[in-house]
């Protein structure tokens, strides 16, 4: 069975090595800090934009014993910026983008 891992802010700094620059660590800081305020102060199935066409930031409710938690969206986007389909394809953790 294979485990679950979720995209929480802590997957960013799982990414940092002993070669990062301050400046790499300060940024990946403040993308942490950026999800963290996403995941508590945002509503619910509210979706944010980032710097990749297509992809958005997903805040989903929280669903029986399961607390609330941001997902990855793939969804195609029209000339002028904005998502072309009602709902994308959902990425809730890492294994799920290398199937």
């Amino acid at each position: 069975m294979r485990s679950r891992r979720s995209w929480g802010p802590e997957i960013v700094f799982n990414r940092l090595s002993a070669s990062s620059t301050k400046a790499e660590i300060l940024h990946e800081e403040k993308l942490s800090q950026t999800l963290k305020e996403f995941l508590e102060k945002g509503k619910d199935w509210e979706r944010k934009a980032t710097s990749v066409q297509g992809i958005f930031l997903l805040k989903l409710p929280p669903y029986r014993s399961s607390p609330s938690q941001l997902v990855v969206e793939i969804n195609p986007i029209d000339a002028s910026g904005n998502p072309t389909k009602k709902r994308g394809l959902i990425l809730r953790n890492p294994i799920e983008l290398g199937s």
